[in-house]
């Protein structure tokens, strides 16, 4: 059976000095738990990239995340990056997978890649576990409403997503918070459409027919900005 996680950021990477390393996943409120009790070592990962051809961008984020599942004690038996390099047929390729991992990136150049490969329809019928971040999970909506960060981009930009969600999350929710401009402009925008603001850490679980919210997260609808839930972090 179909199993989703709609995440903000996995926290599995960390910048210093010397540049962007991989580290283990973040288990603030369970994900990482959750995944070492679904997923069977070893385990079968597609990655598709958020662009066709920003193979260095690619490259280096996919190597980061696998390297960061196997730092969180995952066995990998398969990882497959899906950009216009892919050779392969990606329906196989995907049926034969214990997880597909739609990564984060740019919105409208990673909707462009699933619509070339016809990943919706490919989805249609996938019986294993689906993570979607950031640009993933944007993405993984019926109808995606994008509103961009920048102050300056007055649209939304409203396409066709991988039918997975009738949500339309919004990732990174703590930045928007910490920004009055851009908090503004997706309030606003809420008068047209709602969406769910994820900070860091939280996540959506879709299983079964239901949607479960895991964390902290925000309500934007009618122009109003709610604090639905909150659940304790775990203690490390």
């Amino acid at each position: 059976m179909q199993h989703i996680y709609l995440v903000s950021d996995l926290g599995c990477t960390y910048l210093d000095d010397d540049g962007i390393h991989a580290k283990v996943m973040d288990n603030s409120y369970g994900f990482l738990d959750q995944l070492k009790k679904e997923l069977v070592h070893p385990i079968r990962v597609v990655n598709v990239a958020s662009a066709a051809k920003e193979y260095h961008m690619n490259d280096l984020f996919s190597s980061l995340t696998k390297a960061s599942f196997e730092m969180s004690g995952f066995s990998i038996a398969r990882w497959d990056l899906i950009d216009d390099r892919f050779t392969k047929d990606v329906k196989t390729t995907i049926r034969q997978a214990d997880l597909v991992f739609l990564a984060g990136g740019g919105i409208q150049s990673q909707a462009e890649l699933f619509a070339k490969i016809d990943l919706e329809n490919i989805l249609a019928d996938y019986q294993g576990m689906i993570i979607g971040l950031s640009a993933g999970a944007i993405n993984a909506a019926y109808e995606v409403n994008y509103v961009s960060e920048d102050i300056k981009d007055p649209y939304v930009y409203r396409f066709t997503g991988l039918g997975l969600t009738k949500l339309n999350i919004l990732p990174h929710f703590d930045y928007a918070l910490s920004h009055a401009s851009i908090l503004d402009k997706l309030v606003k925008a809420s008068m047209d459409a709602s969406y769910v603001g994820l900070p860091d850490g939280s996540f959506v679980e879709i299983f079964n027919g239901k949607e479960r919210l895991v964390g902290i997260y925000y309500i934007l609808q009618n122009g109003q900005l709610k604090t639905v839930d909150v659940q304790e972090k775990k203690e490390t």
